[in-house]
């Protein structure tokens, strides 16, 4: 099981606060050291149980002078960590949270704190991300014109395009309305930056007839919509329990730039029904993205701490739930009646 080394700081009087948290939350690993006028805590705790100490950390220090907690992931430690037992485990978890919740629950194994930090990463506005669209926009163009399931693959790995997604829909989780404006702002500028520069290939590109792999993407069936789904909510598990591999995996799966640049190319070309239904294709994937993160991350637990952010997080959810939800069933009467 994974690991967190958790450093808390601050300056202050010493009081009792190593034993507070040893009788509280059960914990032994901790260590306190002296350090001039400051004292410091350091807690190796396993990265599921990471967030209730952190918490409890933070109810007791924020008042302190230069308060402060740093979370470090651990890649192990001698002697090993026990594992609590699999039955007082399994037990503590139904008596916590209902039977229908466990399977989600049980996979969360990272604090609010670094969701945060890893997923604010993906909205970020840098020259860097515009031009790994463009870069992802060009392999896929390729990959697409020449037939090539495997160039696809790569453009899919290349594009900076589900993290800003995922950040949507965790914002929204939070009740974090800078974060949202943040991952809309860089979810529109690649979108448009992908669209407008796959339009701009279609003028150079002879696209006298449309390979398999173009035309893959001009035809919508009910099993996207479930495909869609599935990898959103596989992003968001990819995120709460740290899984590089499976973030990368839901990229290949969901494949939001290719449907886009073949959109581009096909409108471009003059292949205007084709063109929009690959663009259909695209909107599905992210209406789809969106609404299984959302229901992953509220599922999870995902909320603020507080009780008043929790009161405009419920409200900001109840929104996004319905926009998101007539979004579905719009595209979903689309692809029934008209594929």
């Amino acid at each position: 099981m994974p690991l967190r080394l958790i450093e808390a700081f601050y300056e202050g009087e010493k009081g009792d606060l190593v034993n507070q948290i040893r009788e509280d939350l059960a914990i032994e690993n901790i260590q306190e050291y002296t350090i001039g006028d400051k004292y410091m805590l350091r807690i190796l705790i396993n990265s599921q149980d990471s967030q209730k100490v952190i918490d409890a950390l933070e109810s007791r220090l924020k008042h302190e002078k230069d308060f402060g907690i740093v979370i470090i992931p651990a890649e192990g430690s001698v002697p090993k960590m026990e594992e609590p037992k699999a039955e007082d485990k399994e037990a503590e978890e139904k008596e916590k949270v209902p039977i229908w919740k466990q399977p989600f629950r049980k996979g969360t194994s990272i604090s609010r704190e670094e969701l945060y930090t890893d997923i604010a990463d993906t909205v970020s506005l840098s020259p860097i991300q515009v031009i790994m669209v463009i870069l992802s926009a060009i392999v896929a163009a390729i990959g697409l014109v020449r037939d090539n399931s495997v160039v696809l693959v790569g453009a899919m790995v290349i594009a900076p395009m589900l993290g800003p997604n995922v950040a949507m829909s965790f914002s929204i989780s939070l009740g974090d309305y800078e974060l949202l404006g943040r991952s809309l702002k860089a979810n529109l500028l690649r979108i448009t930056v992908a669209f407008i520069f796959s339009l701009l290939l279609g003028f150079f590109i002879n696209l006298s007839s449309l390979s398999g792999e173009i035309l893959n993407r001009t035809v919508l069936h009910i099993s996207d919509i479930l495909l869609a789904l599935s990898a959103g909510i596989a992003a968001a598990l990819s995120y709460t329990t740290a899984i590089s591999e499976g973030f990368i995996g839901v990229m290949v799966a969901v494949a939001l730039m290719p449907p886009l640049v073949a959109s581009g190319l096909l409108l471009s070309s003059g292949y205007f029904e084709y063109g929009i239904s690959a663009f259909l294709l695209f909107v599905l994937n992210i209406v789809c993205i969106n609404f299984a993160t959302m229901i992953t991350f509220f599922l999870q637990g995902i909320r603020p701490k507080k009780w008043w952010e929790q009161e405009k997080a419920k409200g900001a959810l109840k929104k996004a739930f319905l926009l998101w939800g007539i979004m579905l069933a719009i595209m979903a009467i689309i692809v029934i009646f008209l594929f």
